[in-house]
């Protein structure tokens, strides 16, 4: 069985590559936190859009509620 001899500076060679493999996994994943917390902040807006028209359709329906409610008593029903 042939042995391989790992001098010093292989050694170093290959630590300095799996560093420089490290530093882009890092910069990737410091890329895709940017585009999560962008991601999540557009969703708040657009719930935050839909539950303000979601309050406007309910006042909307309780006005509407309260003038049928007062036509039927002004008819007599």
């Amino acid at each position: 069985m042939e042995r391989t001899v790992w001098t010093d500076e292989r050694l170093n060679d290959r630590f300095d590559r799996i560093d420089e493999r490290f530093d882009r996994i890092e910069a990737r994943l410091d890329r895709i936190e940017g585009e999560v917390r962008e991601l999540r902040r557009e969703m708040h807006a657009g719930f935050a859009q839909i539950q303000r028209q979601m309050f406007h359709g309910a006042i909307a329906l309780a006005v509407g509620y309260l003038g049928l409610a007062a036509a039927l008593v002004a008819r007599g029903f």
